[in-house]
């Protein structure tokens, strides 16, 4: 970081108590214990571009340079799903209905409003089951639909705090 903005006074650190710092370097490092997710913690060193040495420093030595593919540092990750979200994956996952005689006009192979399969996060579908909250996979198949297939995700500002005083259940 310090390199890459030209920015001195600041400090990486691998913990929340600021005790391994991160060395900076330019090239890739494939020896750390930094893995793809990991928490960093950016914190103000006293002075402007002096560094601070009473950390412990990660030294240069301990890392290994790559110069090779740079796909080549990550690891492979294989992930193995569940069963249920195997079989949930290759499902279709509409709600199929039969055809209404009273409201379809058409043939046995065509499809209309009254009988087309709806997809299983409808509104009106879950207020008729009375059906009150969605499973995890309709959730997803939700937010991934529409034009944008879910590239413009916007995730709700769900507040979890703990009420202060709050005495009617338990704290779970």
């Amino acid at each position: 970081v310090q390199n890459a903005l030209k920015v001195d006074g600041f400090g990486l650190f691998k913990e929340r108590n600021f005790l391994t710092e991160l060395q900076a370097s330019g090239s890739q490092l494939v020896g750390t214990s930094l893995k793809h997710g990991d928490m960093v913690y950016l914190k103000q060193m006293a002075g402007t571009s002096s560094r601070r040495t009473s950390t412990t420093v990660l030294e240069s030595q301990a890392f290994k340079t790559s110069t090779s593919n740079p796909n080549s540092a990550r690891p492979s990750i294989n992930v193995i799903e569940d069963d249920v979200d195997q079989a949930l994956s290759k499902a279709d996952g509409t709600i199929k209905r039969e055809r209404d005689s009273k409201l379809c006009h058409h043939n046995a192979n065509g499809r209309c409003v009254h009988c087309s399969a709806l997809e299983p996060y409808d509104e009106s579908y879950l207020k008729e089951q009375n059906i009150k909250h969605l499973s995890f996979h309709s959730y997803i198949r939700k937010q991934t639909s529409g034009m944008d297939q879910g590239k413009y995700f916007v995730f709700d500002d769900i507040n979890c705090r703990i009420k202060p005083g709050c005495r009617e259940h338990p704290p779970w």
